[in-house]
């Protein structure tokens, strides 16, 4: 199956990654990210679920991208 084109993408996009993902290493919001026009990314010293391992750093931004 071929690779979306992420350039078409036009809705508000926050990516939120941990530096520990073992599952999705950084390497893979980076290329979300370069690929999503206007996108937001969010990395934070953390595994696969940075809102559940640090929700007291992450819920801030998400709230803040949501109502902006």
């Amino acid at each position: 199956m071929a690779e979306p084109d992420r350039r078409t993408v036009t809705a508000p996009a926050l990516i939120v990654s941990g530096t520990e993902d073992l599952g999705r290493p950084p390497a893979w919001s980076d290329e979300l990210f370069d690929g999503i026009p206007d996108a937001r990314l969010l990395r934070y010293k953390q595994g696969h679920s940075p809102v559940l391992e640090a929700p007291a750093l992450v819920v801030p931004f998400v709230l803040d991208f949501l109502t902006t």
